[in-house]
């Protein structure tokens, strides 16, 4: 008898086409998502961003955490933006937030027109840059969160803001680029003009951030294609195939000079920016959704790290090459193994990893939208796993070793009473069945 095997590669359309979908024609709505965890690292401060958002040092220990409830319907995962002293987040409702920095207090937040934020906010000397998916950019005021100006696209927005010295980069659903005053929110120019100006095929959607690099911007579509976009002309200057939509955002390595970048079949590929050409290509089989992350090892060597939709869904290359700098590994998620209402040990097993790598002081930060934890952090060498962040766990424990804790007495406030109690009434309820039972038998 055969076995159908599927190959990881053949849910990737149809499941991120579902998102696609969902948050595009669900623009007005402020419906609560699921997405992937948004991780930022800053001065050895680590900010992660899914339902919550928390706070935590190097060592994987909360900080702190905003908000202590959620709203109905209220979730973040979008990268945070830092400064020195705010972190600014979007919900996947309709809120921007600035929270402080040492604290997670709130300090303002703005609220969009009952329209959902995907991506993060950019932040400028003045403004917070943010999108919606109704095709609306907000630039807010950094003091105090008022409304500067807004941008309406002609689509829904998933990416974050590129800012640019003067001028703000947009990329959306709508199959167009735009050029922004950053001061004003006047629009400086947009590609394509007009559909022809694309060639052939016509634009797709974008849905992540271009890259910058040089004058020239480099972004992937839904149309099976990489672009190079010189911002002076606004002319394509080539144009790459892939064989899958072009979901993250290419990453430019000024060391080796190449342009790296990945499609939805899990086709990693560099390219000479100078003339298209391809220097190396690696079959990572699985998705890439995750933008490639460059880092420079203790030896000088350059590598790119890798998530994957699939087993294994880590992968480290040589940036000059292509080469396998490390040997795949499958992250393992851990999950809760539940007996009736009890949690009875845990299992673990391999997860598609769609959040991008996140460097960090010597650690490899990886977000998990599956199993116990939200941030498994490794051994930037040997990927060996140095510990792992649970949000909910650590709030627990803050809350149970706070003085200020309010802990009820009596019998109903101790858990082990309340386990034999319920225990005792399913048994109770168990023989008054049985019993039932034999007395029905018997007549």
């Amino acid at each position: 008898m055969k076995t159908l095997s599927l190959s990881p590669r053949l849910f990737a359309i149809p499941v991120l086409s579902a998102l696609v979908f969902l948050t595009g024609c669900a623009g007005s709505s402020p419906l609560a998502g699921t997405s992937w965890p948004g991780v930022t690292v800053v001065d050895q401060d680590i900010y992660l961003a899914y339902h919550k958002v928390y706070a935590v040092d190097a060592d994987g220990k909360m900080k702190w955490v905003f908000p202590a409830t959620l709203a109905n319907g209220q979730a973040f995962y979008a990268p945070p933006a830092v400064s020195d002293d705010l972190i600014v987040v979007t919900d996947y409702v309709d809120t921007v937030f600035a929270l402080s920095r040492e604290t997670g207090q709130q300090v303002w937040l703005f609220k969009s027109d009952r329209s959902r934020f995907v991506g993060g906010a950019t932040l400028g000397d003045k403004l917070v840059y943010a999108a919606t998916v109704d095709g609306k950019v907000h630039a807010l005021n950094m003091n105090d969160g008022t409304q500067a100006w807004v941008f309406p696209a002609a689509g829904p927005i998933w990416g974050t803001p590129l800012l640019d010295g003067e001028t703000l980069y947009i990329a959306s659903l709508d199959r167009h680029i735009y050029a922004l005053d950053a001061a004003t929110g006047q629009l400086q120019w947009k590609f394509p003009e007009k559909p022809e100006d694309a060639g052939d095929p016509l634009m797709g959607p974008i849905v992540s951030a271009p890259t910058l690099h040089d004058g020239v911007l480099y972004f992937g579509s839904f149309n099976y294609h990489v672009y190079a976009l010189d911002t002076a002309t606004h002319q394509i200057l080539w144009k790459y195939d892939t064989t899958n939509w072009v979901w993250s955002s290419p990453v430019y390595d000024e060391a080796s000079n190449l342009l790296i970048g990945a499609d939805l079949d899990g086709n990693v590929f560099a390219l000479r920016p100078d003339d298209r050409s391809v220097a190396w290509k690696y079959d990572a089989a699985g998705p890439v959704v995750g933008a490639p992350l460059l880092a420079t090892r203790d030896d000088g060597t350059r590598v790119v790290y890798i998530s994957v939709g699939a087993e294994p869904n880590l992968v480290t290359l040589n940036a000059d090459d292509g080469s396998v700098a490390v040997p795949p590994v499958g992250v393992k998620a851990t999950f809760p193994i539940m007996f009736l209402f009890w949690e009875n040990g845990s299992s673990e097993r391999v997860v598609p990893m769609f959040a991008p790598p996140v460097a960090a002081d010597g650690l490899l930060l990886i977000g998990a939208h599956e199993g116990n934890a939200q941030i498994y952090a490794l051994d930037s060498k040997t990927l060996d796993k140095k510990w792992e962040f649970n949000g909910t766990k650590q709030e627990e424990a803050a809350k149970t070793a706070s003085p200020e804790a309010s802990k009820p007495e009596g019998l109903f406030s101790d858990p082990i009473f309340l386990y034999v109690l319920l225990g005792a009434s399913v048994l109770m309820l168990l023989v008054n069945f049985l019993t039932g039972r034999r007395k029905g038998g018997a007549k």
